[in-house]
């Protein structure tokens, strides 16, 4: 199953919530995309 668009358009969503934060602010929150396997 490939989920690569929603995980992408996710993420896209969360860069332009998060615009206005400065870096140091979510430094904590990971954003790197990283690949789930569903048995």
């Amino acid at each position: 199953i490939k989920i690569n668009a929603d995980v992408n358009g996710a993420y896209q969503i969360m860069r332009k919530v998060f615009s206005n934060v400065k870096a140091d602010e979510i430094e904590g929150i990971g954003l790197s995309p990283i690949r789930v396997n569903i048995a």
